[in-house]
């Protein structure tokens, strides 16, 4: 409103000053925009509006033209700092836009690391102009959510604990300086740019805030399965239980569920660390020596890394065959149902499936089991849709 009225003000002076004002109202409803990620959004063709791309990017080139245009007052040097630091921030959102489009629609198996190096271009500096900081802050804390959260797909692929746990924390720091900002009551005593990180109306939570809050709570959930061993050790079993119990997603109870409904004796996910460079197996490992480069062989290259109801232990020179055996199939992101009669009493029905690359997920059967069971399949299929985030990240585009 204070814009509009400024605007108004200045109309037909023709002076930067006019321009800059002008082009602060475009933005802030691009800024709307790209933070209830309606851009994401399939577009019609009966909506006549131009992409948030294009006018950003329409912006932009007005912000350029203004800021090597001729200064003649203490007011146009002012006008020609903000611009700079608006510049700054309008490149930033085309790249960080660019990603969002990118793991809306990711692939099974996405590569997270060249979207972690296009983040490490936006760079911070020092501002230009002092009433543009909460604008500048506001959009680092988010670049930073981001940059992080990728992060940790990262070190969960490569079985890090201390790494994924350092960015989880980070993740729930910025989140909550965000949600400080979201609670704030009074609107109106608030700067615009944090008007607009709180949402459209100031009342209600932004769509990228509540997109960032399912990314870290599906982050924590595969946390939770992933290091589910190391953190067991750190507490009783009944704590372990309480603890997952309050996670948004709860995957344990879950899998104790689908095993006394199917009757399976196990479900485990396993690590493979074969190939992997540096791989000592879980926990931490303190190299004494430049000599001290011994590395795990055998089964310890495959760490079960999770498992309920029962350990699967006898069963492991088996499972880690099949995996050999039919390596090509699992990376074909197909199922594996193999039959081992040669096992004690009826025999055991295995099924496997490729999580993520290096992560498996075993059902045990005792007896033969039909390899074509829905409710096994359709399990599977939850499960990894659940860890690999899938659905979270195609949540963005239907925010």
């Amino acid at each position: 409103e204070l814009m509009e009225k400024e605007r108004d003000a200045s109309k037909g002076s023709g002076n930067k000053w006019s321009q800059f004002v002008s082009q602060l109202l475009q933005l802030c409803t691009a800024e709307k925009q790209y933070t209830s990620l309606s851009f994401l959004q399939t577009r019609g063709f009966l909506r006549k509006e131009g992409s948030l791309k294009s006018i950003y990017e329409r912006i932009l080139f007005d912000l350029e033209q203004c800021e090597v245009s001729e200064v003649n007052s203490s007011t146009d040097d002012l006008v020609t700092l903000g611009t700079c630091d608006l510049i700054l921030l309008i490149k930033g959102r085309l790249k960080t836009m660019d990603i969002y489009e990118k793991i809306s629609n990711a692939e099974p198996f996405p590569q997270f690391q060249p979207y972690i190096d296009v983040l490490k271009t936006v760079k911070r500096k020092d501002l230009s102009c002092g009433f543009m900081e909460p604008w500048i802050n506001v959009y680092f804390l988010e670049v930073g959510l981001l940059t992080e959260g990728l992060l940790m797909c990262c070190t969960l692929a490569r079985w890090e604990f201390y790494k994924s746990l350092t960015h989880l924390q980070s993740m729930t720091d910025k989140l909550g300086k965000w949600n400080e900002i979201i609670q704030t009551r009074e609107t109106r005593k608030l700067s615009f740019a944090t008007s607009l990180l709180r949402g459209v109306s100031g009342q209600v939570e932004p769509m990228l805030y509540t997109w960032f809050s399912k990314f870290r709570a599906g982050l924590l959930s595969k946390f939770s399965v992933y290091f589910n061993q190391v953190l067991g050790k750190q507490c009783s079993g009944n704590e372990m239980r309480a603890w997952m119990s309050k996670l948004p997603t709860d995957i344990s109870n879950r899998i104790t569920v689908f095993c006394r409904r199917s009757d399976a004796e196990s479900v485990c996910f396993i690590f493979n660390g074969n190939g992997l460079p540096g791989f000592k197996g879980p926990g931490y490992h303190m190299q004494v020596a430049k000599s001290d480069t011994k590395c795990v062989t055998g089964l310890d290259l495959f760490p079960c890394i999770f498992y309920q109801p029962v350990d699967p232990s006898d069963h492991w020179p088996n499972i880690i065959m099949i995996l050999s055996d039919k390596e090509s199939e699992l990376n074909r992101d197909s199922n594996v149902c193999f039959f081992d009669p040669s096992m004690s009493g009826s025999g055991y029905t295995y099924f496997l499936h490729l999580v993520q690359p290096r992560f498996y997920i075993v059902i045990l059967f005792e007896g033969k089991k039909v390899e074509k069971d829905a409710a096994v399949l359709q399990f599977i299929q939850e499960m990894c849709q659940q860890l690999r985030l899938a659905k979270i990240f195609q949540s963005l585009k239907s925010s």
